[in-house]
């Protein structure tokens, strides 16, 4: 197995001097696409320390990687929020808190001023946030590095209504990445190695690629398999796409078995290709029934599975940078057979945790889950 290796950097708030640390007693990262704060924690010792003073609002950047030289793939790029101190019998220990770039500046708050008539998309909303963002930090002490956030944004296709009252910017782009905004499904996002924001519509298929399979014996350490009832949805609101004179059609279906033993719980989706298919085939003919039809029975067998039991798997490996947040990738096992009788099964990759530690080196966690997309590729 290579060296593998970490490098913190320390970046003073008021001087703007940076320091690498380098005798970290553990290094841990959280990162993901949900609503969780990104995270880190350092914990060292005061030899490890070095006399150098930290301070709230200070940058750290990790960087993991393997070989001889000094690792380059950022896994965190944050800004410190508490430093607690702990006397022992076994020596007195810092641990390091905070949260990454994003989560710390994505709380400016903006309004949201923006009619059909202004000609601004969803995506074109983003980018303005982001180019707001650097913009500002330019005038900030401390964090004038901070105006290197770029920008990796997938365009979406129409002019949108968005206005609402001041709000934090992580709050618009939680908003403007549902399908109401996107008109392609739900959207996510995140900062990425190269620091920039990725605003992506939310993977489907990964068509089964070796790169994305995960395999017991092979790549995981480990592997917890929980088969259990999450977040039941028992009735949808289809978005099927539009007809030939653009006028939007929505479905409804719903399990009313799971209905009258949890109550109503719904969910929006966005199912656009009904109509689309439809009028790439055919030059005239009835759009909006034929939408429905095949919205309510596509429906059907997404209810069954998602007011069933799923799966959620956690997965351990060795320290790796190559699993994407958001992508959906093939768990294949061994010895153990999911409730369809396969072996494998198609899991989306929702939050991954870094762990660097003395006693077992760079650790990967890869918390997988079977969503809506997910759940249909299984059926």
């Amino acid at each position: 197995m290579a060296l593998q290796r970490y490098r913190v950097v320390h970046t003073d708030y008021t001087t703007a001097v940076s320091t690498d640390i380098t005798e970290a007693i553990d290094i841990n990262t959280r990162e993901g696409i949900e609503a969780t704060i990104d995270s880190f924690t350092l914990r060292l010792t005061r030899r490890g320390l070095r006399g150098l003073a930290l301070d709230v609002e200070d940058t750290i950047k990790i960087y993991c990687g393997e070989g001889l030289t000094a690792p380059t793939d950022l896994i965190m790029d944050g800004v410190i929020n508490n430093i607690v101190y702990s006397l022992s019998n076994k020596g007195d220990t810092y641990v390091i808190g905070g949260v990454n770039k994003l989560e710390h500046i994505m709380h400016n708050i903006l309004p949201a001023p923006w009619r059909v008539g202004d000609g601004k998309k969803a995506s074109d909303i983003v980018e303005y946030y982001i180019d707001w963002i650097n913009d500002i930090n330019k005038h900030s002490p401390g964090i004038s590095s901070w105006v290197d956030i770029g920008k990796d944004i997938t365009p979406t296709a129409d002019p949108i209504d968005y206005q609402s009252n001041d709000k934090p910017i992580f709050q618009h782009l939680e908003e403007l990445a549902t399908d109401k905004y996107t008109g392609a499904g739900p959207f996510i996002y995140y900062l990425n190695s190269d620091n920039e924001l990725v605003w992506k519509a939310r993977p489907k298929d990964d068509a089964g690629s070796e790169s994305a399979t995960i395999e017991e014996g092979v790549d995981a350490i480990n592997i917890k398999i929980t088969y259990g009832v999450y977040d039941v949805i028992n009735a949808l609101i289809i978005n099927c796409g539009v007809d030939f004179n653009g006028h939007k059609i929505t479905a409804h279906t719903i399990n009313s078995a799971s209905i009258g033993k949890v109550g109503w719980k719904w969910k929006y989706v966005a199912k656009t290709e009904f109509a689309s298919n439809y009028i790439a085939s055919h030059t005239s003919g009835n759009v909006r029934d034929y939408a429905r039809k095949a919205a309510k029975a596509w429906g059907q067998g997404l209810l069954l599975k998602l007011g069933a039991p799923r799966y959620k798997v956690v997965v351990t490996v060795r320290g790796t940078t190559s699993f994407i947040k958001g992508n959906v990738y093939k768990l294949q096992m061994q010895n153990y057979t999911f409730k369809d009788s396969n072996s494998y099964y198609n899991l989306r990759l929702t939050n991954m945790r870094h762990n660097f530690s003395a006693k077992q080196g760079w650790i990967t966690t890869l918390d997988l889950e079977e969503d809506e997309d997910t759940a249909l590729e299984n059926l």
